[in-house]
């Protein structure tokens, strides 16, 4: 059952997008039209379809097909729950992954914006620069009245007395 599976698995993998479309509307049929009663096998296959088909929402569909079969006492479905119990472990890593890689997506949009941002600033201060560098200097500006005088200094100090003998 486990190579059946994997073989199944690696069909699937080599699928063109239009024939793996076909595979998954074969599979929904079946699964749908035998709703509770559909067999393990064909629950895994749709669920490995699934996997591949990396549509939204797909990943949670098919961890959501393995969960009866991973959960079920049955003895019949006991053989097929290590595999389930595998693959629904890799999908919840796989859905773990993805929304990490969107929330690393939104962080990068939002720091290339803020990027953009900085780049517009520095862009408008530089031409601010360049039109006060591009403007001729001003001629001097002529004060309208005379400067003050120095101010006085203080008179010198009388040089000490000397004593006559």
């Amino acid at each position: 059952m486990a190579r059946r599976l994997l073989a199944y698995n690696e069909q699937l993998r080599q699928m063109a997008p239009a024939e793996l479309g076909q595979e998954l509307t074969r599979l929904n049929a079946l699964v749908s039209a035998n709703a509770q009663a559909a067999s393990p096998q064909l629950v895994m296959e749709l669920s490995l379809a699934l996997t591949h088909a990396r549509n939204n929402g797909d990943i949670a569909r098919a961890a959501a097909l393995l969960d009866p079969i991973v959960k079920s006492t049955n003895p019949d479905i006991a053989p097929w729950q290590p595999l389930a119990r595998l693959l629904s472990v890799r999908l919840v890593e796989q859905r773990k992954l993805e929304e990490q890689l969107d929330r690393q997506g939104l962080q990068l949009r939002e720091a290339q914006r803020n990027l953009q941002q900085t780049n517009d600033k520095l862009e408008a201060l530089k031409a601010i620069e360049r039109s006060l560098t591009a403007r001729p200097p001003s001629a001097p500006v002529k004060p309208s009245a005379p400067p003050p005088p120095p101010a006085p200094s203080a008179p010198p100090a009388p040089a000490p007395a000397s004593k006559a003998p």
